[in-house]
């Protein structure tokens, strides 16, 4: 028996996506510029030791994805991502890419926070589809 999977959709940009879940992280993900630099062993005209961190080297780094709840609605047509009390919803779009082939992306609709009361986290979430009686 075999299985395959089929790629269907990107993801628009997930850059805002990670700074709206995540305003106060600081790690990998900050460009460095030349001004952010330490100039002082430039200034003094001595070689500075490169120091290791031997423990950040033997663990693997932790996807910022891994600390979401994320959910797929069956049909494909809504995604949640969640973190303690903000959610983003996102739903597919077609799109032209850079060869001027149309493909699905996956763009934000809302973004906002969900707790009613102070202290509530979001800890699940699930996109299933409902279907209505009324007409």
């Amino acid at each position: 028996m075999a299985c395959s999977l089929l790629h269907f959709c990107y993801f628009h940009d997930l850059k805002p996506i990670h700074e709206f879940l995540f305003p106060h992280s600081k790690g990998g993900d900050k460009e460095h510029s030349w001004e952010d630099e330490d100039w002082g062993t430039w200034e003094d005209g001595e070689l500075k030791e490169i120091k290791e961190d031997k423990s950040s080297s033997k663990a693997p780094t932790v996807s910022w994805l891994q600390d979401c709840v994320i959910s797929l609605s069956p049909t494909n047509d809504l995604m949640v991502m969640a973190r303690d009390q903000k959610a983003v919803f996102l739903v597919p779009k077609w799109k032209n890419n850079e060869k001027g082939k149309n493909e699905m992306q996956y763009c934000v609709t809302w973004s906002g926070a969900l707790n009613v009361e102070e202290g509530e986290c979001v800890s699940t979430a699930i996109c299933i589809p409902l279907a209505s009686q009324k007409r």
